[in-house]
């Protein structure tokens, strides 16, 4: 077997998880930067769209301001006919302006109060256009011809005309100040968000990076302190425990490699230093292939004997594996008795102590003898409620009692000297 440790170790690859939480994390945080940048680019749209209708506002008074003027000018020179036709041209070009402004002011408008407002501004122009262009028929016709009488036909109309230049200066400077004001706001928003995120996003990463170098770690711990109690009971060290104050699987292995190095440390001291116990102490050291062969749940324990300990929590995936091979290994050893340590399961429920029965049942076809140990009071309640039978199975409430039996077995056939 090679013991040299896998590139792709566990260590690695917890650092390799919690690394790509961090790279997770950091799209987060770039993806919420990127939300406010557009949020941002969003606003400072909309604040140019009242930008832009203030533009327009203000062109709209100005236009209409100079329409009133050629207006005045064409019927100052009413008599003159080239000055009132240039002024009347002049009139019309200011007009198209105004006309095009408003339009645009029209396009603009992002709410229903503007649109309102331009569409006020259309019919209050069209009114003033019709009234001029009537005035300056009847002047053209002779039917008006002194400046008092025109200005006296443009009368009903000048507060239309006077109320649209007002009311594009006031809405020029309401967009005016709410642009302003906006902007304002934004700008502390904006600079207040990606502080915050930058800050949230700086803690967050931080927290990720630590948490990614120190969770691997907390989780590598236990493993490799059974890995140097493995190596001192595999170098004659029987005293080597492992300290694991955990409720959990590696709080479970710990337990039971504790309990099967109590037994080793036992057994050996009752043993005669002779060369067939110095042989059957070497046989049981090979449960230390518990620990340092997790994949493998069967220890040769002594010639025709192996130990089955389960440990854990026993889903699908985990029994069907483990049958395999135990029943393979029974096979290829021609194993006489099979020790099943139950000691380090989590939970007894009905599913277990079926696959319990129904593995013990599968050994006993292969000619072996089976030994169910670490059976607690607990256990055997729930067998007997659960109405489960182990006909032809000894049990023992402890492993220790299971190897103690084999021991004495294998001793009381072994041939007197």
């Amino acid at each position: 077997m090679n013991d040299s440790p896998s590139r792709y170790n566990i260590r690695f690859q917890l650092i390799l998880s919690m690394g790509m939480l961090s790279l997770l994390i950091i799209i987060v945080f770039a993806v919420n930067l990127f939300g406010s940048l557009r949020m941002q680019m969003l606003s400072k749209e909309v604040i140019e769209v009242d930008i832009q209708l203030s533009r327009v506002a203000h062109n709209i008074a100005i236009t209409t301001l100079q329409c009133r003027r050629y207006e005045k000018d064409a019927f100052l020179n009413l008599n003159d006919t080239t000055l009132r036709t240039n002024y009347v041209s002049l009139w019309q070009e200011s007009y198209n302006d105004l006309e095009r402004s408003i339009a645009d002011f029209n396009t603009l408008a992002t709410t229903e109060h503007d649109r309102k407002q331009g569409l006020k501004w259309q019919e209050d122009l069209s009114n003033y256009r019709d009234a001029f262009l009537d005035v300056e028929q009847a002047i053209a016709a002779g039917q008006i011809t002194t400046s008092a009488t025109a200005n006296q036909a443009m009368t009903p109309f000048k507060d239309t005309i006077r109320d649209l230049t007002d009311s594009s200066t006031n809405v020029a400077c309401s967009k005016d100040e709410v642009a302003y004001t906006a902007n304002q706001r934004l700008d502390a928003i904006d600079i207040n968000l990606v502080r915050m995120t930058a800050v949230l996003g700086l803690v967050i990463i931080l927290i990720a990076l630590v948490w990614s170098v120190v969770f691997p770690a907390r989780f590598v711990r236990p493993l490799v302190a059974l890995q140097h109690a493995t190596k001192r009971l595999s170098d004659g060290d029987f005293d080597a425990r492992v300290t694991l104050q955990r409720r959990d699987e590696f709080g479970l292995l710990a337990n039971s490699f504790n309990h099967m190095a109590d037994t080793i440390k036992t057994q050996v001291a009752e043993l005669d230093q002779t060369a067939v116990v110095r042989q059957q102490n070497e046989q049981l050291q090979a449960l230390l292939d518990l620990v340092q062969e997790l994949e493998t749940p069967v220890v040769p324990l002594l010639d025709g004997v192996l130990l089955v300990p389960l440990v854990g929590y026993l889903d699908s995936r985990r029994t069907e594996r483990i049958s395999d091979i135990v029943l393979q290994t029974a096979h290829e050893h021609k194993a006489q008795i099979i020790i099943m340590d139950i000691t380090g399961i989590s939970g007894i429920d009905t599913t277990t102590v079926q696959y319990i029965q129904q593995l013990a049942m599968s050994l006993q076809l292969l000619g072996a003898r089976v030994l169910l140990t670490g059976i607690s009071a607990s256990v055997a309640q729930t067998i007997i409620a659960l109405n489960i039978s182990f006909q032809d199975i000894t049990t023992y409430g402890s492993l220790q009692d299971g190897v103690a039996e084999v021991l004495r077995h294998v001793v009381h056939q072994r041939p007197s000297n």
